[in-house]
């Protein structure tokens, strides 16, 4: 009898120890790299939100940075399990130099709720800019990516089509030195009388950004690294001379032929999958206001979400409300009847610059990634269309 009470008494007092031994499910983080006054923003979405959430912070480097301009910061995104299953995940950055570009990801959540992410793609350069100076004279170079592949500008000419095998180069040259350690170098050395500088800003479609500027000062491996980029750049050449035929071609090329599709017409309602409303200004206070209606597993949902705050741009914890409510099938076709006549048409460079919005972009089967920017038939349909989506709003509490 002792012995099993021993026994019973041994087990008791290990289910503490034991039930302290669960480890708490692992979750899974994004990065991205921004300065103050200029830098690159994000937008992160997820396509199912029932398998996993996410949480967002930012780190400055200097405790001060909100007030600097220029000064650099983290903007960390961290992603928590709900339920097992897979999705996508989508980043979309937004830059001076790179006006709109998707990243996409598969998040995995397991059976103990570990989120990990994987990139559906390779890691690419989507802006380059590198600037060199000192006793030699070397050219500039700015390279972005558009939507027919890259194009580059010469000591600030006119931008032309760069072979993609170019960037694909760069990108090797980074990798292979790991040039992500010298983001946010920023050192001058103040007692040369001559000497050289460096300037260098890239950004990559995973949301990874390199800014480092020295005067006679470099960072680690930097005469190896940037003799091997000057390399690949000096094939590049300066731009040729322009004969008339040549500006008619590049003046041609400003101004690509884009599609305009009718929405129920030529993209019929069975197809539509997605549909974002994206009202964003700087005014004092600043706004901001999306609105999201999307087809998943047979059924439809309407997602809203409202961020308030003394800064600009709002980010992700400046969200104040937010709901999500599943549509009847009279309320996705009074959607539809809004949308109904609109056309989209494919995206724009620079769509975003300067404008509040709304930005309206509509993804169905078939666009391709391109063919996603929407207009309404009139002012009576988004009136339409703002009426139901505060309806709405107020069900999705």
């Amino acid at each position: 009898m002792k012995r099993r009470l021993a026994a019973l008494l041994a087990i008791l007092l290990a289910l503490p120890l034991l039930c302290g031994a669960a480890e708490a499910s692992e979750t899974a983080e994004l990065v991205f790299s921004s300065f103050e006054g200029g830098g690159p923003e994000y937008q992160v979405a997820i396509e199912d939100p029932e398998i996993a959430s996410f949480a967002c912070r930012t780190e400055y480097d200097d405790p001060d940075g909100a007030e600097l301009l220029g000064a650099g910061f983290r903007i960390i995104y961290t992603f928590i399990g709900l339920k097992p299953g897979t999705t996508r995940l989508i980043v979309t950055q937004s830059s001076p130099l790179v006006e709109h570009c998707d990243a996409a990801y598969t998040l995995a959540v397991d059976e103990a709720l570990n989120v990990t992410l994987s990139p559906d793609g390779p890691r690419v350069i989507t802006g380059f800019s590198y600037f060199r100076f000192g006793e030699l004279a070397y050219d500039g170079y700015q390279i972005a990516r558009v939507a027919d592949g890259y194009q580059v500008s010469v000591n600030n000419g006119p931008f032309r089509k760069l072979d993609p095998a170019v960037a694909d180069a760069l990108c090797q040259v980074i990798e292979t030195w790991d040039l992500f350690r010298w983001d946010g170098f920023d050192e001058t050395q103040s007692d040369v009388l001559d000497g050289e500088g460096f300037s260098l800003e890239v950004l990559f479609s995973d949301g990874a950004l390199i800014r480092a500027w020295g005067n006679n000062a470099f960072p680690e491996d930097y005469f190896e690294a940037a003799g091997e980029m000057q390399h690949i750049l000096e094939d590049i050449g300066a731009a040729p001379a322009l004969t008339l035929d040549g500006l008619l071609d590049f003046l041609a090329g400003l101004v690509p032929e884009r599609r305009e599709l009718t929405v129920g017409a030529d993209v019929a309602f069975g197809d539509v999958t997605d549909f974002y409303y994206t009202y964003d200004s700087s005014a004092f206070p600043p706004e901001y206001q999306r609105y999201r209606f999307y087809a998943q597993g047979g059924a439809f949902f309407f997602y809203h979400e409202t961020r308030e705050g003394g800064r600009w741009p709002l980010m992700e914890e400046d969200v104040t409300v937010s709901g999500t409510v599943e549509l009847t099938e009279a309320q996705w076709a009074q959607f539809c009847d809004c949308l109904d006549g609109g056309t989209v048409r494919d995206r724009e460079e620079r769509l975003e610059t300067g404008d509040a919005g709304p930005w309206l972009f509509l993804y169905w089967n078939g666009d391709a990634g391109e063919c996603q920017e929407f207009s309404f038939a009139s002012w009576e349909k988004r009136a339409a269309f703002e009426a139901l989506c505060e309806a709405l709003s107020d069900k999705a509490q």
